[in-house]
């Protein structure tokens, strides 16, 4: 982000006119201290959008190649479980887009509409930190820092369906050897007490022969490396690994050892 235009859209959100970012009382009608101009929520909100995505084009250099252009809607507000990954943590994110690296972002992922949403924690509208859906065609991948881990995904126009790309998104690569693994972190849809719920369910898929595989257990995962299955099964029994449990660490490792066999034979 060019600094200039980093410290400007800083300067503007502190000078607007307090009562855009106020919040909002629970009464239809806020009315002044004379009396007067009586503004409802429904023009507040309107205001709030078109300053906030007028902001928004005005920080970053390419804002068409940046933004969606729409707010992002927080659709699960009744849910238990919200359908963003790591919902719950403040942490950095760093973003890839036409070539370009923006670092120090606030970034979060909705796993069920396969979103990437850039985060303004500056300031509260609404009880709310504002978010904006990116342009998924322009975004190339982005890394999300939650902790000691970093998670890095891609964006692929397709995995195998390269006629309709209906398998396309944003997957995380797990990891990238001559075997490659990447997870679509999803979240599935249903009902409990005839209320919306999401339930965070996350798919493995490992790069074998030229396609992209789904696996799910150990079955699965051996039947990749016929040639080596012997081998294989020993390593999964020896680190007591069960794929179908197995953390994303657990499956990196163990797709290794499967690398180096097929390089030794």
């Amino acid at each position: 982000m060019d600094p200039l235009k980093k410290y400007f859209i800083l300067f503007a959100l502190g000078y607007f006119p307090v009562f855009v970012f106020g919040q909002i009382r629970n009464s239809d009608t806020y009315q002044g201290t004379e009396g007067r101009n009586r503004i409802n929520n429904s023009e507040i909100a309107a205001r709030q959008k078109e300053y906030i995505t007028k902001m928004y084009y005005k920080t970053f250099a390419t804002s068409n190649d940046f933004i969606d252009g729409k707010e992002y809607f927080n659709y699960a507000y009744k849910s238990k479980n919200t359908p963003l990954l790591y919902s719950a943590m403040n942490f950095n994110a760093v973003l890839f887009m036409d070539g370009k690296r923006y670092e120090n972002l606030r970034l979060q992922y909705d796993c069920y509409k396969d979103e990437v949403l850039y985060m303004d924690t500056s300031r509260v509208i609404n009880y709310q930190f504002p978010k904006v859906v990116l342009k998924k065609d322009a975004v190339d991948g982005f890394i999300l820092i939650p902790g000691i881990d970093s998670m890095f995904f891609k964006h692929f126009t397709y995995l195998n369906d390269k006629e309709n790309k209906s398998d396309g998104g944003y997957y995380e690569v797990a990891y990238d050897g001559p075997s490659t693994y990447v997870i679509k972190h999803m979240a599935i849809l249903y009902l409990s007490e005839a209320r919306i719920e999401y339930k965070y369910s996350p798919e493995n898929f490992i790069l074998n022969a030229g396609l992209y595989h789904k696996i799910s257990n150990n079955k699965e995962f051996i039947n990749l490396y016929s040639s080596q299955s012997k081998e294989i099964k020993s390593f999964l029994r020896r680190n007591r690994i069960n794929i179908r449990k197995a953390t994303k660490g657990e499956i990196a490792e163990t797709l290794k050892y499967c690398d180096a066999l097929v390089k030794k034979h």
